[in-house]
């Protein structure tokens, strides 16, 4: 493999005499050239090997081959998830997401990205994130954000003003209502008499007051009361000297 050392360990030379039997060398009968071997470079390599017969001072030559596997360096994201953005407390998505290994030859190859390989990504979390995959011990990144938003509102404080009489107008004065975020956080929103429904004057009793922002509802309650505008005499007294 890449970045293996040769090593001659496990090499059994043999010599084989003219009637035809042959036996084992001794590794000091014998030299072994791996110079052109380079563990860095992944490719097939030839390691020679010669000896000198000792009767007629000829020159033996054998040789054989090394291969050298090409080995992964690392890991790219090739491309991005399509979805980049999230809102707060929403999952990763992979889709769209696309990586290789790349191998000290330059050659690279796909291989799929599955939710085991990611860390680094926290849906409770606001802001930019660095996403690891992480493959084999090789990781890459890619960054995603999460975002706050509205996921409700609410009536903090009713009106002042929360029973009337029958005929008259809602008053909303001292009305606050909050914006509530996925995260907990809240704002004041302004609220106009627009964005009220479920009032009706002319309806005695308590009443179901909805304020409507931007799709969102919250409610409070008011108390339609009637009231006496007069009085009349309907009986005279019989006598009235």
């Amino acid at each position: 493999d890449c970045d293996e050392a040769y090593s001659s360990e496990s090499v059994v030379v043999t010599a084989q005499r003219r009637d035809g039997t042959s036996f084992v060398l001794d590794k000091d009968l014998y030299t072994i050239d791996s110079s052109s071997y380079k563990s860095n470079t992944p490719g097939q390599y030839q390691v020679a090997i010669s000896a000198v017969d000792s009767i007629t001072n000829a020159t033996l030559e054998t040789s054989y081959n090394v291969t050298v596997n090409d080995k992964v360096d690392s890991i790219q994201i090739k491309t991005n998830p399509t979805k980049t953005t999230y809102n707060y407390g929403e999952e990763l998505d992979l889709t769209g997401i696309s990586a290789s290994k790349v191998y000290r030859s330059g050659t690279e190859e796909p291989f799929e990205v599955t939710l085991d390989m990611i860390s680094g990504y926290d849906k409770n979390t606001l802001g930019t994130q660095t996403v690891t995959v992480t493959y084999n011990g090789l990781t890459a990144t890619f960054e995603v954000s999460v975002v706050d938003y509205v996921s409700s509102i609410e009536v903090a404080s009713n009106p002042t003003k929360t029973t009337y009489k029958y005929g008259e107008e809602l008053d909303i004065a001292g009305l606050v209502v909050n914006q509530v975020y996925a995260s907990g956080a809240k704002s004041q929103i302004e609220v106009t008499l627009e964005m009220v429904s479920g009032y009706d004057k002319n309806t005695l009793g308590t009443q179901t007051v909805t304020v409507t922002y931007n799709g969102l509802t919250a409610t409070f309650e008011v108390t339609v009361v009637d009231y006496i505008t007069g009085i009349s005499l309907k009986t005279a007294p019989s006598k009235v000297e």
